[in-house]
């Protein structure tokens, strides 16, 4: 089978732009003001036990980008702004492999890239963006589940190993790999607090680990780990690790 489907979105901001150096209340400071439209097709099918994907997508439009000053009494003041046209792409494909037998593994490969910005001087800005509406477990399938960057300058390959257990569990390893398309001193979106230098590509790799229990009729348990060792793109901190647990409980009445 072959499916294909395409979306559309827009997005307009009509947030009020502050003025320069005026005095904002630091939880009320906005980073960044865009409207932006994205545009995308998916291709899906299967070949006997093999499923595929293939996504693509673009974005453009205009972003506004606030730059502030921490002040006192818990006040920020607008220090800069910047306007830049957006025109930004990406790719995300894979393949999943079920089985005959359910006692055997189920296996998954993807890998995901989104453009970035190689002249940082213009004022156009090739970084891709995602539409924030993206599905959370989806994202721990194939963007990792501590890091959980933005794909935005940045690579993703990915490998999957799912196991279904007695008591209708199923638990999911993951392997994922981030790089960065340029080397530049951040990384949009991620969980961490580090900030790579600028001046390497390799974000690092990280290690997840899915427990999905159903055994219960209306009760649902979640649990997640993970290991993320950061990449020489962190200069001294390369080599050091950050590790994350979850669990959820969703009881149906």
């Amino acid at each position: 089978t072959l499916q294909l489907s395409a979306f559309y979105l827009r997005q307009r901001d009509h947030s009020t732009q502050p003025e320069l150096n005026s005095l904002i209340e630091t939880t009320h400071s906005d980073e960044s003001d865009a409207s932006l439209t994205w545009l995308g097709l998916r291709v899906a099918g299967e070949i006997g036990r093999l499923t595929y994907w293939l996504d693509g997508a673009t974005v453009g439009g205009d972003e506004t980008v606030y730059d502030y000053v921490n002040e006192s009494a818990g006040m920020s003041r607008l220090a800069a702004s910047e306007t830049r046209r957006l025109r930004g792409h990406a790719l995300d494909l894979g393949i999943h492999w079920f089985p005959l037998a359910k006692h055997w593994p189920t296996l998954a490969l993807s890998h995901a890239r989104g453009s970035g910005d190689k002249n940082p001087s213009d004022d156009i800005d090739h970084s891709f963006r995602q539409t924030g509406l993206q599905d959370p477990d989806q994202e721990f399938r194939y963007y990792g589940e501590l890091l959980r960057p933005e794909l935005s300058n940045l690579s993703i390959t990915t490998a999957l190993v799912g196991f279904n257990l007695p008591g209708a569990t199923r638990l999911t390893l993951g392997y994922h790999w981030f790089q960065q398309v340029y080397p530049t001193p951040f990384l949009r979106g991620a969980r961490i607090e580090a900030s790579p230098t600028g001046e390497a590509t390799d974000i690092g790799s990280e290690f997840s680990l899915l427990l999905d229990i159903r055994k219960w009729d209306n009760l649902k348990m979640v649990l997640a780990a993970a290991t993320f060792r950061a990449g020489n793109a962190y200069g001294q901190a390369t080599g050091e690790r950050a590790t994350s647990f979850f669990a959820q409980f969703a009881y149906e009445f």
